[in-house]
């Protein structure tokens, strides 16, 4: 876990970044694997985003937090009809919503998986022909 302080570094610095590369500004966030929580949220409003979006956000009638957008991900062994039911309501719905839970539950081992190496992580590796 950052202290809000790193964890507003990171998200400005980010934003940052990628205006630089674009020459535009980045008004808009999504989070990575989808995963956010109430501090993160506040972070985010702080470093100058003006939404963002959440894998899981339940969906709701009448309440918005700007900073927690509901958003689908697709997958590449989402068919036509995944994504129709991940855009609709109703069984289809909940079995593609369990579905997407399903995997984004795993999706947080995905940097251990990768050596633990992180954005902020400033370890470099070598490559084999280095000395």
């Amino acid at each position: 876990r950052l202290s809000p302080e790193a964890l507003r570094d990171e998200l400005v610095r980010s934003r940052e970044e990628i205006e630089g590369r674009l020459g535009a500004p980045v008004r808009s966030l999504s989070y990575p694997y989808g995963r956010v929580n109430g501090a993160v949220r506040r972070e985010a409003g702080l470093a100058g985003y003006r939404a963002a979006f959440a894998l899981c956000s339940p969906r709701t009638a009448g309440i918005c937090d700007r900073y927690a957008l509901r958003r689908e991900a697709v997958y590449v062994i989402d068919s036509i009809a995944c994504i129709k039911a991940k855009l609709g309501d109703g069984l289809p719905f909940a079995i593609e919503d369990l579905k997407g839970k399903m995997i984004s539950s795993f999706a947080v081992l995905t940097p251990l998986l990768k050596g633990g190496h992180s954005r902020g992580n400033t370890t470099s590796r070598r490559s084999p022909g280095d000395s």
